[in-house]
Protein backbone atom coordinates (compact mmCIF):
# COMPACT_ATOMS: atom_id res chain seq x y z
CA UNK A 1 0.00 0.00 0.00
CA UNK A 2 2.64 2.24 1.15
CA UNK A 3 4.75 1.45 -1.92
CA UNK A 4 1.99 2.37 -4.88
CA UNK A 5 0.96 5.30 -3.01
CA UNK A 6 4.47 6.19 -3.08
CA UNK A 7 5.01 5.47 -6.35
CA UNK A 8 1.92 7.83 -6.95
CA UNK A 9 3.20 11.08 -5.12
CA UNK A 10 6.34 10.78 -6.93
CA UNK A 11 4.98 10.64 -10.30
CA UNK A 12 1.81 13.55 -9.32
CA UNK A 13 4.86 15.86 -7.96
CA UNK A 14 7.18 15.45 -11.02
CA UNK A 15 4.18 15.81 -13.77
CA UNK A 16 2.76 18.98 -11.48
CA UNK A 17 6.05 20.49 -11.11
CA UNK A 18 6.26 20.25 -15.18
CA UNK A 19 2.74 21.46 -15.69
CA UNK A 20 3.10 24.46 -13.25
CA UNK A 21 6.19 25.67 -15.44
CA UNK A 22 3.99 25.05 -18.58
CA UNK A 23 1.46 26.88 -16.97
CA UNK A 24 3.13 29.74 -15.98
CA UNK A 25 4.81 29.24 -20.01
CA UNK A 26 0.94 29.71 -21.02
CA UNK A 27 -0.18 32.36 -18.45
CA UNK A 28 2.97 34.11 -20.04
CA UNK A 29 2.04 33.79 -23.16
CA UNK A 30 -1.44 34.77 -22.99
CA UNK A 31 -0.34 37.84 -21.27
CA UNK A 32 2.62 39.01 -24.08
CA UNK A 33 -0.84 38.50 -26.07
CA UNK A 34 -2.84 40.46 -24.91
CA UNK A 35 -0.47 42.85 -23.35
CA UNK A 36 1.27 43.44 -27.59
CA UNK A 37 -2.26 42.84 -29.39
CA UNK A 38 -5.16 43.34 -27.11
CA UNK A 39 -8.54 41.24 -27.50
CA UNK A 40 -9.04 41.88 -31.02
CA UNK A 41 -10.78 40.09 -34.03
CA UNK A 42 -6.82 38.57 -34.79
CA UNK A 43 -6.66 37.39 -31.54
CA UNK A 44 -10.25 35.79 -31.96
CA UNK A 45 -9.24 34.13 -35.05
CA UNK A 46 -6.49 32.84 -33.69
CA UNK A 47 -7.83 31.63 -30.39
CA UNK A 48 -10.91 29.82 -31.56
CA UNK A 49 -8.46 28.26 -34.80
CA UNK A 50 -5.96 27.02 -32.41
CA UNK A 51 -8.41 26.47 -29.46
CA UNK A 52 -10.76 24.34 -31.55
CA UNK A 53 -9.37 22.47 -34.10
CA UNK A 54 -6.00 22.29 -31.97
CA UNK A 55 -8.33 20.65 -29.40
CA UNK A 56 -10.46 18.41 -31.28
CA UNK A 57 -7.04 16.84 -33.02
CA UNK A 58 -6.05 16.16 -29.15
CA UNK A 59 -10.02 15.79 -28.34
CA UNK A 60 -10.02 12.31 -31.40
CA UNK A 61 -6.74 11.17 -30.47
CA UNK A 62 -6.54 10.88 -27.35
CA UNK A 63 -9.88 8.95 -27.34
CA UNK A 64 -8.00 6.20 -28.73
CA UNK A 65 -5.15 6.52 -26.44
CA UNK A 66 -6.97 6.01 -23.34
CA UNK A 67 -8.24 2.45 -24.82
CA UNK A 68 -4.95 1.59 -26.34
CA UNK A 69 -3.15 2.11 -23.17
CA UNK A 70 -5.25 -0.50 -20.98
CA UNK A 71 -5.05 -3.13 -24.10
CA UNK A 72 -1.08 -2.45 -24.44
CA UNK A 73 -1.12 -3.20 -20.55
CA UNK A 74 -2.57 -6.04 -21.21
CA UNK A 75 -0.56 -7.47 -23.64
CA UNK A 76 2.96 -6.50 -22.17
CA UNK A 77 1.52 -7.76 -19.03
CA UNK A 78 -0.04 -11.48 -19.85
CA UNK A 79 1.97 -11.81 -23.41
CA UNK A 80 4.75 -10.17 -23.46
CA UNK A 81 7.04 -6.96 -24.60
CA UNK A 82 6.92 -8.02 -28.23
CA UNK A 83 3.03 -8.29 -28.88
CA UNK A 84 2.79 -4.66 -26.85
CA UNK A 85 5.57 -3.61 -29.69
CA UNK A 86 3.53 -4.71 -32.37
CA UNK A 87 -0.12 -3.62 -31.01
CA UNK A 88 1.46 -0.15 -30.83
CA UNK A 89 3.15 -0.54 -34.21
CA UNK A 90 -0.03 -1.71 -36.29
CA UNK A 91 -2.00 1.11 -34.50
CA UNK A 92 0.11 3.67 -36.43
CA UNK A 93 -0.29 2.40 -39.60
CA UNK A 94 -3.89 1.83 -38.79
CA UNK A 95 -4.37 5.45 -37.44
CA UNK A 96 -1.85 8.15 -38.84
CA UNK A 97 -3.45 7.48 -42.19
CA UNK A 98 -6.86 8.09 -41.06
CA UNK A 99 -5.30 11.31 -39.18
CA UNK A 100 -4.27 12.58 -43.00
CA UNK A 101 -7.38 12.16 -44.39
CA UNK A 102 -9.17 14.32 -41.44
CA UNK A 103 -6.21 16.96 -42.24
CA UNK A 104 -7.32 16.52 -45.80
CA UNK A 105 -11.05 17.31 -44.79
CA UNK A 106 -9.93 20.33 -42.72
CA UNK A 107 -8.37 22.20 -45.07
CA UNK A 108 -10.53 21.58 -48.42
CA UNK A 109 -13.69 22.85 -46.06
CA UNK A 110 -11.87 25.09 -44.29
CA UNK A 111 -14.19 28.01 -45.48
CA UNK A 112 -17.55 26.06 -44.39
CA UNK A 113 -15.92 25.18 -40.75
CA UNK A 114 -15.07 28.63 -40.45
CA UNK A 115 -18.31 29.89 -40.73
CA UNK A 116 -19.31 27.05 -38.53
CA UNK A 117 -16.92 27.97 -35.81
CA UNK A 118 -18.05 31.96 -36.43
CA UNK A 119 -21.27 32.40 -37.56
CA UNK A 120 -21.43 36.22 -37.19
CA UNK A 121 -17.85 36.00 -38.85
CA UNK A 122 -18.36 38.10 -42.80
CA UNK A 123 -16.14 39.21 -45.05
CA UNK A 124 -11.84 40.02 -44.26
CA UNK A 125 -12.86 38.15 -40.90
CA UNK A 126 -13.85 35.42 -41.93
CA UNK A 127 -11.50 34.85 -44.71
CA UNK A 128 -8.79 35.42 -41.91
CA UNK A 129 -10.28 32.75 -39.55
CA UNK A 130 -10.12 30.27 -43.32
CA UNK A 131 -6.70 31.41 -43.67
CA UNK A 132 -5.75 30.10 -39.89
CA UNK A 133 -7.98 27.09 -39.79
CA UNK A 134 -5.87 25.30 -42.86
CA UNK A 135 -2.99 25.74 -41.14
CA UNK A 136 -4.15 24.52 -38.47
CA UNK A 137 -5.66 21.44 -40.09
CA UNK A 138 -2.19 19.89 -40.07
CA UNK A 139 -2.05 19.58 -36.62
CA UNK A 140 -3.65 16.13 -37.07
CA UNK A 141 -1.01 14.51 -38.29
CA UNK A 142 1.51 15.03 -35.82
CA UNK A 143 -1.36 15.10 -32.66
CA UNK A 144 -2.20 11.10 -33.74
CA UNK A 145 1.54 9.94 -33.60
CA UNK A 146 2.25 11.88 -30.96
CA UNK A 147 -0.22 10.46 -28.33
CA UNK A 148 -0.03 6.91 -29.46
CA UNK A 149 3.25 6.81 -29.15
CA UNK A 150 2.77 8.31 -25.77
CA UNK A 151 0.70 5.40 -24.52
CA UNK A 152 4.74 3.70 -24.11
CA UNK A 153 6.11 6.39 -21.78
CA UNK A 154 2.49 6.38 -20.06
CA UNK A 155 3.15 2.54 -19.57
CA UNK A 156 6.39 3.40 -18.18
CA UNK A 157 5.14 5.68 -15.83
CA UNK A 158 6.75 8.25 -17.57
CA UNK A 159 4.35 11.47 -17.76
CA UNK A 160 6.62 14.50 -18.98
CA UNK A 161 7.68 13.97 -22.28
CA UNK A 162 3.94 13.70 -23.17
CA UNK A 163 3.36 17.00 -21.96
CA UNK A 164 5.89 18.72 -23.89
CA UNK A 165 3.70 19.90 -26.38
CA UNK A 166 2.16 22.66 -24.09
CA UNK A 167 5.49 23.51 -23.65
CA UNK A 168 6.66 24.19 -26.83
CA UNK A 169 3.66 25.95 -27.80
CA UNK A 170 3.74 28.44 -25.17
CA UNK A 171 7.41 29.14 -26.28
CA UNK A 172 6.91 29.35 -29.78
CA UNK A 173 4.11 31.47 -29.54
CA UNK A 174 5.52 34.17 -27.24
CA UNK A 175 8.77 34.25 -29.95
CA UNK A 176 6.38 34.68 -32.08
CA UNK A 177 4.74 37.84 -31.42
CA UNK A 178 7.63 39.29 -29.70
CA UNK A 179 9.67 38.85 -33.00
CA UNK A 180 7.26 38.08 -36.01
CA UNK A 181 4.26 39.83 -35.36
CA UNK A 182 5.08 43.24 -36.42
CA UNK A 183 6.53 41.82 -39.71
CA UNK A 184 4.05 38.63 -40.64
CA UNK A 185 1.25 39.75 -37.86
CA UNK A 186 -0.89 36.95 -36.36
CA UNK A 187 -0.63 34.05 -39.37
CA UNK A 188 2.88 33.88 -38.37
CA UNK A 189 2.14 32.88 -34.50
CA UNK A 190 -0.47 29.96 -35.77
CA UNK A 191 2.69 28.79 -38.05
CA UNK A 192 4.78 28.42 -34.69
CA UNK A 193 1.60 27.29 -32.95
CA UNK A 194 1.62 24.09 -35.15
CA UNK A 195 5.72 24.07 -35.39
CA UNK A 196 5.43 22.98 -31.74
CA UNK A 197 3.44 19.86 -32.25
CA UNK A 198 6.37 18.92 -34.68
CA UNK A 199 8.90 19.80 -32.60
CA UNK A 200 7.10 17.18 -29.87
CA UNK A 201 6.93 14.40 -32.19
CA UNK A 202 11.10 14.66 -32.30
CA UNK A 203 10.75 14.56 -28.55
CA UNK A 204 8.47 11.58 -28.26
CA UNK A 205 10.67 9.40 -30.45
CA UNK A 206 13.61 9.88 -29.13
CA UNK A 207 12.15 9.41 -25.60
CA UNK A 208 10.57 6.05 -26.65
CA UNK A 209 13.42 4.12 -28.16
CA UNK A 210 14.69 2.91 -25.38
CA UNK A 211 11.15 0.76 -25.07
CA UNK A 212 9.63 0.83 -28.70
CA UNK A 213 11.14 -0.77 -31.94
CA UNK A 214 9.59 0.59 -35.00
CA UNK A 215 8.38 -2.39 -37.71
CA UNK A 216 5.57 -3.94 -39.70
CA UNK A 217 4.87 -6.59 -37.47
CA UNK A 218 3.73 -9.85 -38.99
CA UNK A 219 1.31 -10.21 -36.53
CA UNK A 220 -0.53 -6.73 -37.41
CA UNK A 221 -2.87 -6.81 -34.56
CA UNK A 222 -6.18 -6.16 -36.91
CA UNK A 223 -8.41 -7.85 -34.08
CA UNK A 224 -7.01 -6.04 -31.32
CA UNK A 225 -6.85 -2.97 -33.40
CA UNK A 226 -10.97 -3.07 -34.16
CA UNK A 227 -11.39 -3.69 -30.76
CA UNK A 228 -9.27 -0.64 -29.50
CA UNK A 229 -11.92 1.58 -32.50
CA UNK A 230 -14.83 -0.01 -31.89
CA UNK A 231 -14.40 0.51 -28.23
CA UNK A 232 -13.32 3.94 -28.63
CA UNK A 233 -15.91 4.87 -30.60
CA UNK A 234 -18.44 5.91 -27.55
CA UNK A 235 -15.44 7.98 -25.99
CA UNK A 236 -14.34 10.04 -29.42
CA UNK A 237 -18.69 10.81 -29.67
CA UNK A 238 -18.42 11.88 -25.65
CA UNK A 239 -15.56 13.51 -26.51
CA UNK A 240 -16.48 15.38 -29.09
CA UNK A 241 -19.32 16.13 -27.70
CA UNK A 242 -17.32 18.47 -25.35
CA UNK A 243 -15.23 20.02 -28.04
CA UNK A 244 -18.80 21.38 -29.55
CA UNK A 245 -19.44 22.57 -26.60
CA UNK A 246 -16.31 24.53 -26.71
CA UNK A 247 -17.37 25.54 -30.27
CA UNK A 248 -20.74 26.94 -29.52
CA UNK A 249 -19.44 28.72 -26.34
CA UNK A 250 -16.85 30.40 -28.67
CA UNK A 251 -19.68 31.30 -31.08
CA UNK A 252 -21.80 32.79 -28.11
CA UNK A 253 -18.91 34.99 -27.26
CA UNK A 254 -18.88 35.87 -30.42
CA UNK A 255 -22.01 37.64 -30.57
CA UNK A 256 -21.96 39.15 -27.20
CA UNK A 257 -18.83 41.45 -29.25
CA UNK A 258 -15.03 41.55 -30.39
CA UNK A 259 -12.89 40.66 -28.23
CA UNK A 260 -14.72 38.11 -26.20
CA UNK A 261 -13.78 35.38 -27.39
CA UNK A 262 -10.37 36.65 -26.14
CA UNK A 263 -11.60 37.60 -22.89
CA UNK A 264 -13.24 33.58 -22.49
CA UNK A 265 -9.94 32.56 -23.43
CA UNK A 266 -7.99 34.67 -21.07
CA UNK A 267 -10.20 33.74 -18.61
CA UNK A 268 -10.07 30.06 -19.28
CA UNK A 269 -6.19 30.15 -19.12
CA UNK A 270 -6.46 30.96 -15.48
CA UNK A 271 -8.65 28.14 -14.91
CA UNK A 272 -6.09 26.75 -16.44
CA UNK A 273 -3.96 26.48 -13.93
CA UNK A 274 -6.15 24.73 -11.21
CA UNK A 275 -7.36 21.78 -13.92
CA UNK A 276 -4.58 21.23 -15.43
CA UNK A 277 -2.28 21.77 -13.47
CA UNK A 278 -2.83 20.19 -9.55
CA UNK A 279 -6.44 17.93 -11.04
CA UNK A 280 -4.78 17.06 -14.80
CA UNK A 281 -1.31 16.25 -13.56
CA UNK A 282 -2.73 13.39 -10.94
CA UNK A 283 -5.74 12.03 -13.05
CA UNK A 284 -2.72 11.38 -15.72
CA UNK A 285 -0.32 9.59 -13.30
CA UNK A 286 -3.65 7.93 -11.30
CA UNK A 287 -4.87 6.46 -14.75
CA UNK A 288 -1.37 4.56 -15.23
CA UNK A 289 -2.18 3.11 -11.86
CA UNK A 290 -5.67 2.22 -12.80
CA UNK A 291 -5.23 0.44 -15.89
CA UNK A 292 -2.32 -1.58 -14.25
CA UNK A 293 -4.25 -2.45 -11.06
CA UNK A 294 -7.51 -3.35 -13.07
CA UNK A 295 -5.30 -5.58 -14.84
CA UNK A 296 -4.21 -7.27 -11.95
CA UNK A 297 -7.88 -7.01 -10.55
CA UNK A 298 -6.48 -4.65 -7.32
CA UNK A 299 -9.72 -3.08 -7.26
CA UNK A 300 -9.34 -2.07 -3.47
CA UNK A 301 -5.78 -0.19 -4.78
CA UNK A 302 -8.30 1.90 -7.02
CA UNK A 303 -10.87 2.93 -4.07
CA UNK A 304 -8.22 3.64 -1.80
CA UNK A 305 -5.95 5.90 -4.12
CA UNK A 306 -9.57 7.88 -5.29
CA UNK A 307 -9.89 8.74 -1.99
CA UNK A 308 -6.70 9.80 -0.45
CA UNK A 309 -6.12 12.05 -4.34
CA UNK A 310 -9.60 13.79 -3.57
CA UNK A 311 -9.20 14.52 -0.10
CA UNK A 312 -5.69 16.35 -1.27
CA UNK A 313 -7.17 18.11 -4.38
CA UNK A 314 -10.40 19.63 -2.27
CA UNK A 315 -7.89 20.69 0.36
CA UNK A 316 -6.04 22.34 -1.84
CA UNK A 317 -8.59 23.94 -4.34
CA UNK A 318 -10.76 25.15 -1.63
CA UNK A 319 -7.99 28.51 -0.55
CA UNK A 320 -7.59 28.84 -4.53
CA UNK A 321 -11.72 29.49 -5.07
CA UNK A 322 -11.24 31.50 -1.98
CA UNK A 323 -8.43 33.94 -3.63
CA UNK A 324 -10.39 33.88 -7.12
CA UNK A 325 -13.55 35.12 -5.28
CA UNK A 326 -11.95 37.95 -2.80
CA UNK A 327 -8.84 38.75 -5.22
CA UNK A 328 -9.88 37.80 -8.63
CA UNK A 329 -9.42 41.43 -9.71
CA UNK A 330 -5.90 41.25 -8.62
CA UNK A 331 -5.09 37.82 -10.26
CA UNK A 332 -6.16 39.25 -13.64
CA UNK A 333 -4.60 42.36 -13.29
CA UNK A 334 -1.20 41.09 -12.54
CA UNK A 335 -1.22 38.47 -15.57
CA UNK A 336 -3.16 40.88 -18.06
CA UNK A 337 -3.15 44.22 -16.98
CA UNK A 338 -0.43 45.27 -18.93
CA UNK A 339 -0.66 46.89 -22.89
CA UNK A 340 -4.26 47.17 -24.71
CA UNK A 341 -6.81 45.84 -22.12
CA UNK A 342 -8.90 48.12 -20.83
CA UNK A 343 -10.03 48.37 -17.05
CA UNK A 344 -13.73 46.65 -18.46
CA UNK A 345 -12.12 44.01 -20.34
CA UNK A 346 -10.22 43.34 -17.04
CA UNK A 347 -13.50 42.93 -15.25
CA UNK A 348 -15.08 40.88 -17.77
CA UNK A 349 -12.15 38.46 -17.34
CA UNK A 350 -11.94 38.30 -13.60
CA UNK A 351 -16.35 37.59 -13.81
CA UNK A 352 -15.32 34.66 -16.24
CA UNK A 353 -12.75 33.44 -13.87
CA UNK A 354 -15.25 33.51 -10.97
CA UNK A 355 -17.75 31.00 -13.08
CA UNK A 356 -15.15 28.72 -13.81
CA UNK A 357 -13.97 28.73 -9.89
CA UNK A 358 -17.63 27.79 -9.03
CA UNK A 359 -16.85 24.34 -10.51
CA UNK A 360 -13.64 23.61 -9.36
CA UNK A 361 -14.11 20.88 -7.03
CA UNK A 362 -16.50 19.43 -9.39
CA UNK A 363 -14.00 19.44 -12.09
CA UNK A 364 -11.72 17.01 -9.72
CA UNK A 365 -14.15 14.83 -9.02
CA UNK A 366 -14.91 14.53 -12.80
CA UNK A 367 -11.68 14.54 -13.77
CA UNK A 368 -10.72 11.44 -11.80
CA UNK A 369 -13.77 9.04 -11.70
CA UNK A 370 -13.72 9.56 -15.76
CA UNK A 371 -10.07 7.92 -15.23
CA UNK A 372 -11.82 4.90 -13.47
CA UNK A 373 -14.45 4.43 -16.28
CA UNK A 374 -11.56 4.16 -18.58
CA UNK A 375 -9.49 1.99 -16.67
CA UNK A 376 -12.45 -0.40 -17.05
CA UNK A 377 -12.61 0.17 -20.80
CA UNK A 378 -16.50 1.43 -19.99
CA UNK A 379 -16.61 4.41 -22.95
CA UNK A 380 -20.42 4.44 -23.43
CA UNK A 381 -21.32 5.43 -19.46
CA UNK A 382 -18.74 8.32 -20.16
CA UNK A 383 -19.88 9.47 -23.54
CA UNK A 384 -24.12 9.09 -22.84
CA UNK A 385 -22.81 11.53 -18.93
CA UNK A 386 -21.17 13.56 -21.56
CA UNK A 387 -23.61 13.77 -23.99
CA UNK A 388 -26.59 15.16 -20.72
CA UNK A 389 -23.99 17.17 -19.07
CA UNK A 390 -23.13 18.98 -22.55
CA UNK A 391 -27.00 19.54 -23.75
CA UNK A 392 -27.18 20.90 -20.01
CA UNK A 393 -24.32 23.38 -20.20
CA UNK A 394 -25.09 24.65 -23.96
CA UNK A 395 -28.78 25.17 -23.08
CA UNK A 396 -26.95 27.43 -19.71
CA UNK A 397 -24.49 28.87 -21.65
CA UNK A 398 -27.35 30.35 -24.38
CA UNK A 399 -29.91 31.77 -21.06
CA UNK A 400 -27.00 32.85 -18.98
CA UNK A 401 -25.16 34.49 -21.75
CA UNK A 402 -28.65 36.85 -22.48
CA UNK A 403 -28.82 37.25 -18.57
CA UNK A 404 -25.54 38.30 -17.43
CA UNK A 405 -23.11 38.67 -20.20
CA UNK A 406 -19.84 36.55 -20.77
CA UNK A 407 -19.47 35.17 -17.55
CA UNK A 408 -22.73 33.52 -17.82
CA UNK A 409 -20.75 31.32 -20.62
CA UNK A 410 -18.42 29.99 -17.66
CA UNK A 411 -20.76 29.75 -14.91
CA UNK A 412 -22.94 27.30 -17.46
CA UNK A 413 -19.80 25.25 -17.70
CA UNK A 414 -18.70 25.30 -13.58
CA UNK A 415 -22.95 24.01 -13.15
CA UNK A 416 -22.81 21.32 -15.78
CA UNK A 417 -19.84 19.88 -14.64
CA UNK A 418 -21.94 19.12 -11.76
CA UNK A 419 -24.64 17.66 -13.19
CA UNK A 420 -21.85 15.10 -15.48
CA UNK A 421 -20.07 14.79 -11.37
CA UNK A 422 -23.56 13.47 -10.16
CA UNK A 423 -24.08 11.20 -13.57
CA UNK A 424 -20.20 9.95 -13.48
CA UNK A 425 -20.42 8.59 -9.86
CA UNK A 426 -23.47 6.60 -10.54
CA UNK A 427 -21.86 4.78 -12.98
CA UNK A 428 -18.39 4.32 -10.91
CA UNK A 429 -20.23 2.73 -8.33
CA UNK A 430 -21.40 -0.30 -10.93
CA UNK A 431 -17.88 -0.86 -10.89
CA UNK A 432 -16.50 -0.15 -7.09
CA UNK A 433 -19.74 -0.65 -5.13
CA UNK A 434 -17.76 0.20 -1.74
CA UNK A 435 -16.74 3.72 -2.90
CA UNK A 436 -19.23 5.41 -1.10
CA UNK A 437 -20.17 9.09 -0.70
CA UNK A 438 -19.86 8.90 3.14
CA UNK A 439 -15.81 7.54 2.62
CA UNK A 440 -15.10 9.88 -0.13
CA UNK A 441 -16.72 13.11 1.82
CA UNK A 442 -15.23 12.41 5.27
CA UNK A 443 -13.58 15.23 6.84
CA UNK A 444 -14.77 17.93 3.84
CA UNK A 445 -16.88 19.81 6.23
CA UNK A 446 -13.23 20.75 7.85
CA UNK A 447 -11.91 22.24 4.72
CA UNK A 448 -15.42 24.10 3.74
CA UNK A 449 -15.05 25.63 7.47
CA UNK A 450 -11.95 26.85 6.91
CA UNK A 451 -12.92 28.34 3.61
CA UNK A 452 -15.81 30.17 4.84
CA UNK A 453 -13.67 31.60 7.73
CA UNK A 454 -10.54 32.50 5.58
CA UNK A 455 -13.00 33.97 2.97
CA UNK A 456 -14.91 36.38 5.18
CA UNK A 457 -11.72 37.29 7.12
CA UNK A 458 -10.02 38.39 4.07
CA UNK A 459 -13.03 39.86 1.97
CA UNK A 460 -12.84 42.13 5.59
CA UNK A 461 -9.36 42.75 4.86
CA UNK A 462 -9.60 43.47 1.34
CA UNK A 463 -11.81 46.22 2.24
CA UNK A 464 -9.15 48.12 4.43
CA UNK A 465 -5.77 47.74 2.42
CA UNK A 466 -5.39 49.60 -0.61
CA UNK A 467 -1.84 49.31 -1.70
CA UNK A 468 -0.81 48.39 -5.16
CA UNK A 469 -2.38 45.17 -7.08
CA UNK A 470 0.66 43.10 -6.44
CA UNK A 471 1.11 43.89 -2.97
CA UNK A 472 -3.05 43.42 -1.79
CA UNK A 473 -2.68 40.36 -3.94
CA UNK A 474 0.71 38.75 -1.92
CA UNK A 475 -1.00 39.92 1.62
CA UNK A 476 -4.22 38.85 1.19
CA UNK A 477 -3.01 35.10 -0.24
CA UNK A 478 -0.57 34.95 3.09
CA UNK A 479 -3.47 35.78 5.26
CA UNK A 480 -5.84 33.47 3.97
CA UNK A 481 -3.32 30.49 4.01
CA UNK A 482 -2.32 31.22 7.23
CA UNK A 483 -5.87 31.06 8.34
CA UNK A 484 -6.75 28.10 6.53
CA UNK A 485 -4.09 26.23 7.78
CA UNK A 486 -4.07 27.21 11.28
CA UNK A 487 -7.64 26.19 11.23
CA UNK A 488 -7.63 23.10 9.98
CA UNK A 489 -4.91 22.31 12.48
CA UNK A 490 -7.34 23.23 15.47
CA UNK A 491 -9.78 21.11 13.63
CA UNK A 492 -7.40 18.19 13.49
CA UNK A 493 -7.86 17.59 9.78
CA UNK A 494 -6.14 14.37 8.73
CA UNK A 495 -5.41 15.64 5.86
CA UNK A 496 -3.45 18.48 7.08
CA UNK A 497 -1.75 16.81 9.65
CA UNK A 498 -0.72 13.89 7.00
CA UNK A 499 0.84 16.88 5.20
CA UNK A 500 2.76 18.44 8.34
CA UNK A 501 4.74 14.44 8.67
CA UNK A 502 5.21 14.27 5.19
CA UNK A 503 6.76 18.06 5.78
CA UNK A 504 8.83 16.73 9.02
CA UNK A 505 10.13 13.45 6.65
CA UNK A 506 11.77 15.73 4.50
Amino acid sequence: MKKYKSTIISSSIVVTLFTIFIKVLGIVKHSVIASKIGATIQTDAFYIATGVIGQLAITIFSALSVTLLTFYTDKKEQESKKTANDLINSALIFFVPIACMISIVFFTFAPYISKLLAPSYMGESLKLLTRYVRVMSFAFIPCCYNIILNVILENEKIFTPGRSRGFFQNLFVILAVLLLFNSFEMISVVYAFLGASLIQSIVITICSTKYFKFNIPKNKCFYEIKQIFMVSIPLIIGNTVYEINDIVDKQIATNIGEGSASILTYGATLNEIVTGVIVASISVVLFANFATWISKKEFDKIENSFIVVMNALIMIIVPIFVMCLVSGKEIVTLFYGHGQLSNDKLDDINMVLIGYAVGFVFQAFRANLIKILYAFKDTKATMINGIISIVFNIILSVILSKMIGIWGISLATSLAIFVATLLLYISVKKYLPDLSIVKIIDGYHKYIFAGLLSYVLVYLLHSFICFNYFINLCIEGFVCLIIYILVLIMLKSNGINYLIKKTRII
